[in-house]
C-alpha cells in the first residue's frame, strides 16, 4: 500500500513521527489483504524494542513481529484496529511488548487513522510506557536515561537496562565491559570538537547495529555511554572475547580519516551471581580494570580479578596510611645528582620522594605516587617535598655551605592549582632562596591530557623565575608538539632512549636527532638512565649537555648528598638572585663532536647536496678530485658521509672513499 503515498507525502510522515517525544511507527492496516506494512519508525521505538536501526520499512518486517505483542493481548489489539479502520477514530490500549533482548515491557498504545483507503488506513501508532502517561514525564525520563549527543543509554540507562536483563535472565552469566578512548583531549585540539563527536557517534552507532543483530538473534545484552570517551556493554560471558572485540574496535576506528592513531582500552567485569549487588558497582570494577592499562601500548585489555583487587586493597591501606606518614615525616627525599658531559662538573640534582615505611620498609615513589595521583593526596604530598627541599638549601646556606639548582616535581593536581606559582613564590621567600634554584619537572604526558592549562601554569612559573623541566621527553606520542607548544627551559631525556643508543643503531639516531633539535632551539638536556661507559661516551658526543644517572651516582639520602656537595667545586653565587644561565648549559669550552659530510665536486656541484644535510648539524667539506677527497678521509676520522654527483660516479673509484672504515657511500 505505501506505493499510494507520494513521495512528499511520505517525507511528511518521516519528519512527524522523527519529532514524537514518545517510540511510534507509522503503518498501513489493509484489513481486507490482512496485512500490516511499516512505513518508518523513530529511534525512540528503536530503542523502546530493541530492532536494529532502520530495519522497519516498507513491508521488510510484519509488524506483530517487531513489536511481537503479548499473545495475551494480540486479539483485543487486533479487533480494535479493526474498530479504527471502519470508525475512523483513535483508539487505546495496554499491551505487554516482548523486547528482542526476551524482556517485556508494559505499555499504553496509541492508535490514530492518518489517511484511509477503502478497508485500509495509514495508522500512527504511539507506545508510552505503563507508567508514563503524561507526556512531559515521557520527555524528561528519555533526556534523564539517555545521551543526547549518540541517542543511546546514558549511565543511568544503561544501570537501569542492564538491572532489568540480569532479573530477566537470571541462571545465564554476564559480562560487563568498560572501554576508555586513549588521550580523548587530544583528539579534540588536534582535530576539533566536530570531529570527537563524530567519532563517538560512530562508536555508538557500531554498538546499535551491533546488538541489533544480538537482540535480532535472541541474545540478551545492554549499552550505553557512560561517560565523555567512556562506553559499556553488558553481554552474556561467553561472547565477551576481548580480543575479537578489540579487533571490531579496531577495524572501526581505521575507517576514521585522521592523520592519528586512536587507541581504546577495555576493563571487563564479570557480573556475580544472586543479589546484593549494584550495576554502577560493577561498571566501577570494570572501569578500574581499564585504568590499570591505560597508555599501554603492549596490554589493551584487563579483567577485574581476585590479584586486581588485592592490589585496589593494598592501594587503599596505602591511602590510609598516607596522613599519618606525612605527620611523622615519612616521606623523605632522596637527591640524584646531574653532571655535565664534557668536564663532570656537578651542577644540579632531582629530589625523588621515598617513604620510609614502618612496615614495609624504603618504598620507591613508583610502589605510592600512582595511588597518591588517583586520591589527589600527590598535591599535598608535593608540597610538602618542596617544603623539604627548600628547607635543606636553606640550612646548607645558614651553615655557610654552597647549594646547586635542585628540581621537584609538579603533578596533574598541581596544575589546576590557579594559586600554584603565587604559592611556590611564597615558599621560596619564606626560605630566602631564589626561584631559579627550585626547578619545576613536568612529564610530557602532562601535556597530551592538559596542553591548554600546562602551558598556562608554566608560562606563570616563568614569569616569576622558576626554572622549567620537561621529564621524560621522547616516551610519548606528541613529542614535537611538546617542543613547539611548551615553553621550557631544559629537557629530560626518557631513560627508554638512553638504554637503545646500545643496542639500536636506529635508537641511537633518534637520540641523536632529538640532541640536535635540541641544540637549535637552544633548549639544554639532561639524559636520565645512564649507566654505562658507552652510554656516556656516545650521549656526549651527540652533543647532550648534561648527565643523570647510576654512572655518576644512585639517589642518595640527604646526608649522603650533603657530603657530595661539599666535595664537588661549587661556584660561589648569591642564592637570592637569579642563578647565571651557563650553570644551566654544557661547559664554554666544551664542543660536541660534529660529524662532517665530505663532497667531491665543484662548487656549482655543491648546490646538488640534499637538503636534509644542509639543514642538520653536519660540517659540509668540500674537495675537487678523488685524490683530495682521499686525503681528507685518512686526515678526518669525523667524516661520516661522502656525497658524489651522479654524473662523476662511474669514473670515481669506489674503494678510494672505502678504505675509510665507516664512511657511507
Amino acid at each position: 500500500m505505501s506505493e499510494k503515498l507520494s513521495k512528499d507525502r511520505e517525507k511528511y510522515y518521516r519528519e512527524m513521527v522523527a519529532t514524537f517525544p514518545c517510540a511510534a511507527f507509522v503503518s498501513w492496516d489493509d484489513r481486507t489483504a490482512g496485512t500490516v506494512e511499516v512505513l518508518c519508525a523513530n529511534n525512540e521505538y528503536y530503542q523502546l524494542t530493541g530492532i536494529a536501526e532502520n530495519a522497519i520499512e516498507f513491508g521488510d518486517h510484519d509488524v506483530n513481529n517487531l513489536s511481537d505483542v503479548a499473545t495475551e493481548d494480540r486479539m483485543r489489539i487486533n479487533k480494535l484496529f479493526g474498530e479504527a479502520v471502519t470508525n475512523k477514530n483513535t483508539v487505546a490500549t495496554d499491551a505487554s511488548i516482548r523486547r528482542v533482548d526476551g524482556t517485556y515491557m508494559r505499555c499504553r498504545i496509541h492508535a490514530r487513522p492518518l489517511e484511509t483507503h477503502g478497508n485500509a488506513c495509514l495508522f500512527v501508532v504511539t507506545f508510552h510506557r505503563y507508567d508514563d502517561k503524561d507526556p512531559e514525564k515521557i520527555i524528561k525520563r528519555h533526556y534523564v536515561e539517555h545521551d543526547a549527543l549518540t541517542n543511546i543509554f546514558n549511565l543511568k540507562g544503561f544501570c537501569q537496562q542492564t538491572a532489568e536483563v540480569l532479573a530477566t535472565f537470571p541462571e545465564r552469566e554476564f559480562t560487563i565491559i568498560v572501554t576508555d578512548i586513549d588521550s580523548f583531549k587530544t583528539i579534540n585540539n588536534m582535530f576539533g570538537d566536530e570531529v570527537g563527536d563524530t567519532i563517538l557517534k560512530r562508536i555508538a552507532t557500531a554498538l546499535k547495529n551491533h546488538f541489533a543483530t544480538l537482540f535480532l538473534s535472541n541474545v540478551p545484552g545492554s549499552y550505553g555511554r557512560i561517560g565523555s570517551d567512556r562506553f559499556a556493554v553488558c553481554i552474556p560471558t561467553e561472547m565477551a572475547d576481548p580480543k575479537r572485540i578489540i579487533d571490531r574496535a579496531n577495524e572501526l576506528l581505521l575507517t576514521q580519516d585522521l592523520n592519528y592513531h586512536i587507541q581504546m582500552h577495555y576493563g571487563l567485569c564479570e557480573v556475580p551471581k544472586g543479589q546484593g549487588f549494584e550495576v554502577s558497582d560493577i561498571i566501577e570494577q570494570a572501569y578500574l580494570a581499564c585504568s590499570t592499562v591505560k597508555h599501554n601500548m603492549q596490554m589493551r585489555y584487563a579483567y577485574y580479578d581476585n590479584d586486581l583487587r588485592k592490589g585496589l586493597l593494598e592501594e587503599q591501606e596505602l591511602i590510609t596510611q598516607a596522613e599519618t606518614a606525612l605527620q611523622n615525616r615519612e616521606f623523605i627525599p632522596y637527591y640524584q645528582p646531574v653532571y655535565l658531559s664534557g668536564t663532570g662538573t656537578l651542577i644540579s640534582a632531582e629530589a625523588l620522594v621515598r617513604w620510609d615505611h614502618p612496615e614495609r620498609g624504603l618504598l620507591p615513589p613508583q610502589q605510592f605516587v600512582p595511588v597518591m595521583e588517583k586520591n589527589g593526596f600527590i598535591a599535598t604530598l608535593d608540597s610538602f617535598m618542596w617544603k623539604r627541599v627548600l628547607g635543606f638549601m636553606r640550612d646548607r646556606v645558614k651553615a655557610g655551605k654552597k647549594i646547586i639548582p635542585i628540581s621537584v616535581n609538579m603533578s596533574r593536581q598541581d596544575i589546576f592549582n590557579p594559586r600554584l606559582a603565587e604559592e611556590l613564590l611564597g615558599l621560596v621567600e619564606e626560605y630566602g632562596i631564589h626561584p631559579s634554584y627550585l626547578h619545576i619537572e613536568v612529564t610530557e604526558s602532562a601535556y597530551i591530557d592538559e596542553e591548554v592549562q600546562l602551558a598556562d601554569t608554566i608560562s606563570k612559573l616563568r614569569e616569576n623565575g622558576f626554572i622549567i623541566l620537561m621529564d621524560d621527553f621522547g616516551s610519548g606520542y606528541s613529542s614535537l608538539n611538546v617542543l613547539k607548544d611548551m615553553p621550557v627551559d631544559i629537557m629530560k631525556i626518557d631513560r627508554g632512549l638512553t638504554v637503545d643508543i646500545e643496542t639500536s643503531e636506529r635508537g641511537k639516531a633518534m637520540l641523536g636527532a632529538i640532541i640536535r633539535l635540541a641544540n637549535r632551539l637552544y633548549i639544554p638536556t639532561i639524559a636520565e638512565g645512564v649507566e654505562t661507559e658507552k652510554q656516556y661516551t656516545y650521549l656526549k658526543e651527540m652533543g647532550c649537555d648534561s648527565i643523570q644517572g647510576y654512572y655518576f651516582s644512585k639517589p642518595v639520602s640527604e646526608a649522603e648528598f650533603g657530603k657530595i656537595l661539599d666535595a664537588a667545586k661549587i661556584p660561589d653565587y648569591d642564592v637570592t638572585e637569579s642563578i647565571p644561565g651557563h650553570s644551566i648549559r654544557r661547559d664554554k669550552d666544551y664542543s660536541p663532536k660534529q660529524e662532517t659530510v665530505l663532497f667531491i665536486g665543484s662548487e656549482d656541484e655543491k648546490k646538488s647536496i640534499p637538503a636534509k644535510l644542509l639543514m642538520s648539524d653536519y660540517h659540509i667539506q668540500a674537495v675537487q678530485d678523488p685524490e683530495e677527497a682521499e686525503k681528507a678521509l685518512r686526515s678526518n676520522e669525523d667524516i661520516e658521509y661522502v656525497v658524489i654527483p651522479r654524473e662523476h660516479y662511474d669514473r670515481m673509484l669506489r674503494d678510494q672513499a672505502g678504505k675509510h672504515e665507516g664512511a657511507q657511500l
